[in-house]
């Protein structure tokens, strides 16, 4: 199945892995989305600074001590960093820094990979302090229509817009 306007993160798979290895441990993603995938949130392309995905992921174990909740990212292109709702605040928070991209051009899109995205200093509250800031979280990736990297690039296209 292709895949267009999308963001693949699958957070930090040693994470998963150790919270579903708990007895009692709950790795649950939002029921409308497939594990790691976060939809482009419609309309938002027309935004050049941030881009808006839906859907979430809860990480819940050793009895509710362990409960992290991750929702809406959003990439903040100006600024280079992963946004997103979490459980304990109100305003979405700065949770990674991305890093330098790679972008590809392929079958009518292109696919730009964050490789090395590290938490920040907010990042590393968000998951209890168990990890540092600067500690190295799962690759990002968004595939984007081709029209829909034209509308982030503000590029002109000819269509009388």
């Amino acid at each position: 199945m292709d895949k267009r306007d999308v963001l693949e993160w699958e957070i930090k798979a040693s994470l998963l892995a150790y919270v579903q290895g708990l007895g009692d441990g709950v790795v649950a993603w939002h029921p409308d989305q497939q594990p790691g995938e976060f939809p482009l949130l419609p309309g938002n392309e027309s935004s050049v600074r941030r881009l808006c995905f839906a859907g979430g992921v809860s990480l819940r174990g050793h009895g509710g001590m362990l409960h992290v909740v991750i929702e809406a990212p959003c990439i903040d292109l100006e600024h280079g960093m992963l946004l997103a709702r979490v459980r304990q605040a109100e305003e979405p928070v700065a949770i990674l820094h991305l890093g330098d991209a790679d972008i590809q051009q392929c079958d009518g899109g292109f696919v730009i990979t964050y490789a090395a995205p590290s938490l920040t200093p907010d990042g590393a509250i968000v998951f209890g302090g168990f990890y540092r800031e600067g500690e190295r979280f799962s690759p990002i990736v968004l595939r984007l229509e081709h029209g829909t990297a034209i509308r982030l690039a503000g590029i002109d296209t000819g269509s009388g817009r």
